[in-house]
């Protein structure tokens, strides 16, 4: 007596489902080839292969019974079966034929009783998966109901289900009412037939497939789906590695993120010479850049925040703490290099020294110059350089006599580069480019102290030296505004580039700041609406700028 029909997860039989979304085999040309399933994708027939059992039936073997529940649909392959209705032979099934479909559409009792009269060879399918298989097959449809009507597939189950039900109350008349029952209903659906390994199975070794030789009775059991509470927590383990890996996962790229601007101007303690209250605010703009995780870097992409690639290896834990200690020792120096530089612009003398001033870069026209980053200018027109100020100086003085000429130490060896005569801008002494002094050096007439900040990098320069200019002049600079700045600053005033002013232009903004003042070769770069880009190439030229301002 084969096994009653039953449910469950089986892990042998699930591998077999899986591998048979891919397998093309014996098994599914067979399959392919009967008059109903003809003709459709290979798609198609793998569904149909999932759920097709294929057995075989002896001489006598019944299929389906007579007024009872339609449980099975066969594809007859092989053999001839006999149709036995009342106990009167009624028809007959050959190679090519089906049968069961009208009892599992209808819900309604089987219309006759199915016995095999030859050995037999079918595909056999459980109503449930049958139902799934042609719900969205007008094809096959059509194939099994060929009476209905185009797009009728729906009216033509109602038909059969109206049919069904006054053929259950026939059958029940006919049924013989005990007086009592002494004994529970059992109900089992035994699959009928012998399964048959497919010779064009791919995948033997596995054992995954049926098995190789006629099963015994007792071995056959019907494949079931996934029990439901086992697909949601295969999906809960599925989205929860998703998550998890997404957080693991870092991809080699950094992220650029604006932080919230830093009032300054309470920042600086000035002992050693008088000051004067600062009347608004100074606003250091720091970014912080990180190598996100996965989730964090599809979220920069759709909020366009700005990133870049990491190529080559990842730094470990000890080199990014060496770049972080670099970091804040520029900072800090670009602090005391600010402090020279706003004294410097507020008119104090300070002692400061150096052997030349170093091109950082060309600004503006400064490509029409003979110049290249990294030249040194020891002298203009024979007269000696130690700051990177004295070259405008020196320029401007020479203005009346000619154009000038620059002695220049570039690569080891010593070349002169002439300069043109100024014009408009020009024309006020100012050459462009933007210089610092090497191997600077200087003494302050008073004492700075600086509050501490967790911040790196020289791109604070410029806010500070104005903040000093500020504190240590004459005249208030701010004014009751809020000045908003970022670039390097040497111990000469001047200003050079820094990175991500873009960012640090929208955060000015979000402050309500007008002014931005930074480096001139990058004004072009901040385009916030809202906000005044000062492009500037010294410290000397953003303090003119607040001094000219009502």
């Amino acid at each position: 007596m084969a096994e009653p029909y039953r449910t469950g997860f089986d892990l042998r039989t699930e591998l077999r489902v899986l591998l048979g979304r891919v397998a093309w085999g014996d098994h599914h040309r067979r399959l392919a080839a009967h008059p109903v399933l003809s003709g459709l994708r290979r798609s198609v027939i793998r569904r149909w292969a999932l759920a097709a059992d294929e057995v075989e039936l002896d001489p006598g073997d019944v299929l389906l019974r007579e007024d009872r529940i339609g449980y099975w649909f066969f594809l007859v392959q092989e053999g001839t079966a006999e149709l036995v209705k009342a106990g009167r032979k009624v028809g007959q099934l050959g190679p090519g034929d089906h049968v069961g479909d009208v009892a599992i559409l209808g819900f309604g009792p089987q219309p006759a009783l199915v016995r095999a009269t030859t050995p037999m060879r079918v595909f056999v399918i459980e109503r449930r998966a049958f139902f799934g298989l042609i719900y969205d097959q007008p094809v096959v449809q059509r194939r099994l109901l060929p009476d209905m009507a185009e797009g009728g597939f729906a009216a033509k189950v109602r038909e059969l289900r109206a049919a069904a039900t006054a053929d259950w109350r026939r059958v029940a008349r006919s049924w013989p009412q005990p007086a009592a029952r002494t004994t529970p209903l059992s109900f089992t659906v035994v699959r009928p037939g012998r399964s048959v390994r497919s010779s064009g199975w791919p995948f033997p070794t596995l054992l995954l497939g049926q098995p190789s030789g006629p099963a015994r009775p007792d071995e056959v059991a019907v494949r079931q789906p996934v029990p439901w509470p086992v697909r949601i927590g295969a999906g809960v383990v599925a989205v929860a590695v998703l998550v998890i890996a997404g957080f693991a996962y870092h991809p080699p790229m950094m992220v650029v993120t604006p932080l919230k601007p830093i009032d300054i101007s309470q920042d600086v303690t000035v002992t050693g010479t008088p000051v004067h209250g600062v009347h608004g605010r100074y606003l250091l703009l720091p970014v912080r850049l990180d190598r996100p995780s996965a989730w964090s870097a599809l979220l920069a992409v759709a909020s366009r925040r700005r990133r870049f690639p990491i190529r080559g290896r990842a730094p470990s834990v000890s080199e990014l703490a060496e770049v972080r200690r670099q970091d804040e020792e520029l900072f800090r120096q670009a602090q005391q290099e600010a402090a020279v530089a706003g004294a410097r612009a507020a008119g104090i003398d300070v002692h400061a020294g150096g052997d030349g001033a170093r091109v950082v870069q060309l600004a503006g026209s400064g490509g029409s110059l003979a110049l290249r980053p990294d030249d040194v200018i020891t002298a203009v027109n024979g007269a000696a350089v130690h700051l990177g100020s004295d070259v405008e100086r020196l320029v401007r003085g020479h203005q009346g006599a000619g154009a000038s000429v620059l002695t220049v130490e570039r690569e080891g060896r010593t070349v002169f580069v002439p300069v043109p005569l100024p014009s408009g801008r020009e024309g006020q002494g100012r050459l462009p480019v933007v210089l610092e002094t090497r191997h600077a050096s200087f003494s302050l007439p008073f004492q700075v102290s600086f509050r501490s900040r967790p911040i790196g990098g020289p791109s604070g320069g410029l806010v500070y030296a104005l903040l000093l200019a500020d504190m240590l002049g004459s005249r208030d600079l701010a004014h009751g505004r809020t000045v908003a700045a970022t670039g390097a600053v040497d111990s000469s005033g001047v200003v050079s580039a820094v990175g991500f002013v873009a960012e640090k232009g929208e955060a000015a903004a979000g402050s309500h700041a007008g002014d931005f003042f930074l480096p001139a070769v990058q004004a072009a770069l901040v385009h916030q609406a809202s906000l005044r880009p000062r492009g500037v190439l010294s410290v000397d030229e953003a303090v003119r700028a607040l001094l000219d301002q009502p």
